[in-house]
């Protein structure tokens, strides 16, 4: 199963409704992201990719000093972020298409 917004939530330690709307946007993304990554559309993910889709919106959603802040949801800040070691690993074995070097 997916990740979920509570899960997020709780990642982030944000104890308020106020962000709700963006934190879910956040997420969906960080969905559809890994989707794009391993190169098909994934109804029902492993641990692995549903940890991967949390692991991505929380480095998106938090800002470089620790804070959550401005939420970038952009192509430059998903991209930096999927190039991490740690969401890397979780994608191993799940790619079906590949770029062409």
């Amino acid at each position: 199963m997916w990740p979920e917004l509570a899960e997020l939530k709780q990642k982030l330690n944000v104890d308020t409704d106020n962000w709700d709307e963006h934190l879910q946007r956040l997420l969906d993304a960080a969905i559809a992201q890994v989707q794009i990554d391993v190169g098909e559309g994934v109804d029902e993910p492993d641990d692995s990719l549903a940890h991967a889709a949390l692991t991505l919106a929380v480095s998106v959603g938090t800002e470089s000093d620790g804070s959550i802040g401005t939420f970038r949801l952009d192509a430059a800040a998903f991209g930096l972020a999927a190039r991490s070691p740690a969401y890397q690993r979780l994608l191993k074995g799940h790619r079906v298409r590949f770029g062409v070097a």
